[in-house]
């Protein structure tokens, strides 16, 4: 499947703030744990494109994804093109371990990469960890989904987010204006979240002496 995905990303700062949303909704909502895996080749030939390539594990489920450069817009969206295929949970894991070459990538996504990357063999070199509690909220006219993130990184840190996902970018001034009388009911400051959580595991990762990881690193730094 391919599309835009257009998101409002906000950063909820603390763990109490994170504790005191889901409390407003009375810890309703589905839990859920997403495993996520990037992935390329050693000269990060990807991410020197400004590509992001993910194998995400929710329960027996397994999705590959390669996301774009995050594109103009407005100060509260984050949009950026995207390609997701279904993958065997099996292939996901044997990818993880072993790594992966071009001809296992799915036709569509390894169609988009070939445009102008000669990627032969893809490795992970990235991974984090987010509990995500989805919860339908409903607010006049608007029916949304929040989606309130808590992420562990392997360096022992953790941050929380709070994402909207929108169909249509017209949309944001008019759900913006709910989300804020949301927080404001709750105590919880409107702080929007720039960099994506890709960017924030990259921070806190150390590749010495890599130039095309940093120009990576400066490239996706909305690549969620």
């Amino acid at each position: 499947m391919e599309n835009e995905e257009i998101e409002i990303k906000l950063d909820l700062q603390n763990l109490t703030n994170y504790k005191n949303l889901l409390q407003y909704f009375d810890n309703r909502g589905e839990t859920s744990r997403l495993q996520n895996y990037f992935f390329d080749d050693k000269s990060f030939s990807l991410g020197s494109k400004g590509l992001v390539l993910r194998i995400r594990i929710k329960g027996d489920k397994a999705v590959m994804t390669l996301k774009g450069r995050k594109k103009k817009s407005p100060v509260e969206l984050a949009i950026r093109r995207e390609i997701e295929e279904e993958i065997p949970i099996e292939s996901a894991i044997l990818a993880i371990k072993e790594g992966f070459s071009r001809d296992k990538i799915p036709a569509r996504i390894r169609d988009e990469i070939e445009k102008g990357i000669n990627l032969k063999v893809a490795e992970k070199f990235l991974f984090f960890e987010t509990s995500r509690t989805e919860i339908p909220w409903s607010s006049g006219e608007l029916n949304l989904i929040l989606e309130i993130d808590r992420t562990y990184y392997p360096d022992g840190t953790e941050d929380y987010e709070l994402e909207i996902e929108l169909a249509d970018k017209k949309e944001v001034t008019r759900i913006m204006g709910q989300i804020k009388g949301l927080l404001s009911k709750i105590h919880i400051p409107l702080v929007f979240q720039h960099e994506s959580k890709f960017a924030r595991a990259v921070n806190k990762t150390r590749f010495e002496k890599n130039t095309r990881y940093v120009e990576m690193k400066d490239s996706n730094s909305n690549s969620n």
